[in-house]
């Protein structure tokens, strides 16, 4: 994922405004779905190499 694909986006709250990162689509993104995941588990996703250096995990979650 380049810089390209990220967007910043407001979080606006009554008290106070915030900021998260929106991506923009892009074909070489790779996305999973778990479909049978109940409520009671997790998946953990790597944000930070070793080294201190960030990487990238775009996700979002559902709750049905």
């Amino acid at each position: 994922m380049g810089a390209e694909d990220i967007v910043p986006t407001d979080l606006v709250y009554r008290e106070r405004v915030g900021e998260t990162l929106g991506f923009l689509y892009n074909p070489k993104h790779r996305w999973y779905y778990f479909p049978r995941m109940e409520r009671n588990e997790a998946i953990l996703l790597k944000c930070y190499e070793l080294d201190g250096r960030r990487s990238r995990a775009l996700h979002r979650a559902y709750l049905v």
